[in-house]
């Protein structure tokens, strides 16, 4: 039975991982700060990252109960923090170089703010 927790957890945890990649790959780059897309890819991931924490905790206590097998998700999860925090950081980037070329563009014309660079 623990197996089977296991194995489900993990594998809708990488699900959830792999689809918050594939939606911050559809909206790249972004260029205009929407508050939808900010709660989706730094709320979402955060979660997402907290629940990959506790199955880390949940698989260092049970270590010695689960099979061999069960630890080999301890990679795949670790690879899925690495690209939720990827993803974290590219959205930040990308609303960086949004806001440095608004700023750069106001003060250029104080007049005329044009939000496409």
């Amino acid at each position: 039975m623990k197996i089977a927790k296991c194995f489900m957890f993990f594998f809708v945890l990488t699900i959830l991982s792999l689809y918050i990649l594939w939606r911050n790959g559809a909206d790249e780059p972004y260029v205009f700060f929407d508050k939808n897309d900010a709660l989706f890819q730094i709320g979402a991931s955060s979660i997402l990252l907290s629940l990959w924490g506790q199955f880390y905790i949940y698989l260092l206590f049970n270590a010695k109960k689960l099979p061999f097998v069960c630890l080999f998700s301890i990679l795949g999860g670790l690879l899925c923090i690495l690209i939720l925090l990827v993803c974290i950081n590219g959205y930040i980037n990308d609303i960086s170089e949004f806001s440095k070329k608004l700023q750069e563009s106001s003060y250029a014309s104080p007049h005329r703010l044009d939000c496409n660079p």
